[in-house]
């Protein structure tokens, strides 16, 4: 950091954040204090994906795995807590032959019911005297499974708190001192059907890992077979004794997901949503000079949280930012070009300033418009009484004579220099690449550009990156842009969620037009473990990171709501729909708001 800071031209400092981070795949209770001996954990750069990583070997790979649904049992309906004993007395149960349901094997229909499997299990030779991977099967809905009376697992909960499993695997680690082997093993099954289909249904093949593959992820084939669950990420950095007296920010581009931040040993904060970008002050949590920062983040991506391949870790850039404790605020600049002609183009410019010191400050916010040779094209100064520990919004208007208009085919962009000073002194500078274009969309004309029609020949493209996963490396963002430009788009939807700024970046670079997506769900989630859980409290969070965030970028024209949702054509749907559209409008009126519905459901009507 101090090699940076001595380089740095601008009175703002910011930084990749990147490097000499410490990981670990897994949980650990104590990993967020900072005396926390992670020496052997793996030494990683970001962005970082651990989905794509050889996943730790299985149990089963050095335990022998014995099958045990196919062949005989004795099924009796009911429940009762004795038949686990295998002492107990089967003889008079029905018997069966697995796996089936048993609505096929004997006709039991209800739903909301019980039912007992038994069977006897011979040890071959080869797995006596050892412990054994039990492959019990499919169930459905919910089991608990005993071995000579004593139980080895269970999936799914019973009534009252009932939670179906009926599409997960029974494998059951059995150790060595519970069998006896000499074929009076008795494998009692306690199994409840809530609705539809009950019993032993399915028989399971060795569970198989190669390279990040399982072939039992929980996502499965939507998800490439790979598997997220929890790890922690640290990292050991100083900051130098000139900097004492700056704002320190901390921001994460993208961190897969559910994650809770620590420095110092204090909990900073937490962010569930995977795809927007976040950011603390930690101004008052962190140390300067020679005492060392022990940043610590803990991701939980366990479960079946999405319908496509989401990644897992900080797969984006983290960034470090000083600055004066007079400043711009995150995100604070805001351009539009509300008008748009041949001979000029007036462009507003709004910016929150910040002033964080116990006393009112007179400043002057500097604006500078450059066009793409860099040459200033207009420039103006407005000072301001800034109130303390205050933020206040200034308005600015500049005239461009003659402006470029960027495209697809002439991607067009201008820069903004904006700088606060203070007695004369600069306190902030920030730079803001923008484009000046117009978009309309009518019934008539359909979408124009800049005035003329241009139909939009677009896909709709998600975050990954192939064999990279989810890592967004800024060369690995243009170059898809770069390929999906050659192959002869002109447009993209962020399927579903909003993508990195690298991404976006490549966008107003390359000339590829946006559609911004928010989520993949509302309050219904798809999954179980989705962004669902999280809506109610952070949509609005979320919302404005994507739009507060995303705004500047003449790429994107327009914002997506949501994905498919399943409210789509409720009234509660229609209800939030309304609740997100007006507040994206709030935060940017000069595109349309749309949600993306899919066929075989009321039509939604136009939101605009």
């Amino acid at each position: 950091v101090s090699a940076l800071q001595a380089s740095q031209t601008s009175p703002r400092l910011h930084m990749l954040f990147d490097d000499g981070w410490q990981f670990l795949r897994g949980d650990a209770a104590d990993a967020w204090k900072p005396d926390f001996d992670d020496s052997d954990w793996q030494k990683v750069d970001l962005p970082h994906d651990w989905a794509i990583e050889d996943l730790p070997p299985l149990a089963e790979e050095t335990t022998p795995a014995l099958s045990v649904a196919d062949g005989i049992w004795r099924f009796c309906p009911g429940d009762d807590p004795t038949w686990s004993d295998p002492a107990f007395d089967d003889t008079a149960w029905q018997e069966v032959r697995l796996p089936a349901t048993w609505e096929a094997h004997s006709n039991y229909t209800a739903d909301n019911v019980y039912g007992w499997y038994r069977r006897r299990i011979e040890i071959p030779a080869e797995m006596k005297s050892r412990d054994i991977m039990l492959l019990v099967g499919k169930i459905d809905d919910v089991d608990e499974t005993f071995v000579n009376g004593v139980k080895v697992g269970g999936l799914g909960q019973f009534p009252p708190d009932y939670q179906t499993a009926w599409d997960q695997p029974r494998r059951y680690l059995v150790p060595a001192r519970l069998l006896r082997g000499d074929g009076t093993d008795v494998v009692a099954v306690r199994v409840f059907d809530g609705s539809g289909a009950g019993g032993l249904y399915a028989a399971i093949p060795p569970h198989e890992r190669c390279g990040p593959f399982d072939s039992e992820a929980e996502g499965g084939g939507a998800v490439g077979f790979t598997v997220g669950g929890v790890g922690w990420y640290r990292k050991v950095f100083s900051l130098p004794e000139e900097l004492r007296g700056r704002r320190i920010l901390l921001t994460f581009d993208g961190v897969y997901m559910n994650c809770e931040i620590w420095l110092n040993g204090h909990r900073i904060g937490e962010h569930p949503y995977g795809y927007t970008t976040f950011f603390f002050d930690i101004t008052d949590q962190v140390a300067f000079g020679d005492r060392r920062n022990v940043l610590a983040v803990r991701v939980d991506a366990s479960g079946k949280t999405s319908r496509w391949y989401p990644g897992a870790g900080i797969y984006r850039h983290v960034w470090l930012t000083a600055t004066d404790p007079v400043h711009i605020a995150p995100w604070g600049v805001y351009l539009t070009t509300p008008e748009v002609v041949a001979e000029q183009a007036l462009v507003q410019v709004r910016t929150t300033l910040r002033n964080e010191t116990p006393g009112a400050k007179q400043v002057v916010l500097t604006s500078r418009l450059l066009d793409t040779d860099g040459k200033e094209v207009a420039a103006t100064a407005t000072p301001l009484d800034l109130a303390a520990r205050q933020g206040q919004e200034l308005v600015q208007e500049l005239v461009i004579p003659r402006p470029r208009l960027w495209s697809p085919e002439d991607p067009a962009l201008y820069r903004l220099v904006s700088r606060v000073s203070v007695g004369g002194k600069a306190v902030d500078e920030l730079e803001t690449p923008f484009g000046i274009r117009t978009i309309s969309f009518d019934a008539t004309h359909g979408f124009r550009l800049n005035g003329k029609p241009l139909k939009l020949r677009g896909g709709c493209v998600h975050h990954d990156n192939g064999c990279l996963g989810a890592c967004a490396f800024d060369r690995a963002e243009e170059r898809r842009v770069e390929l999906l430009k050659a192959a002869g788009f002109n447009a993209i939807r962020t399927a579903h969620n909003p993508p990195s700024p690298a991404f976006l970046d490549a966008c107003d670079r390359l000339g590829m037009l946006v559609i911004d997506e928010a989520f993949d769900c509302w309050q219904r989630g798809k999954n179980p473990h989705d962004y669902g859980r999280f809506f109610d409290k952070w949509w609005r969070q979320d919302i404005e990171a994507m739009v507060l965030r995303d705004r500047n970028h003449p790429c994107v024209i327009l914002w997506s709501i949501g994905n498919e949702v399943v409210e789509q054509g409720t009234p509660e749907g229609v209800e939030i729909a309304a609740m997100l559209a007006g507040y994206v409008r709030q935060l940017d009126p000069t595109r349309p708001v749309i949600q993306a519905a899919h066929p075989g459901t009321n039509p939604w009507e136009n939101m605009d």
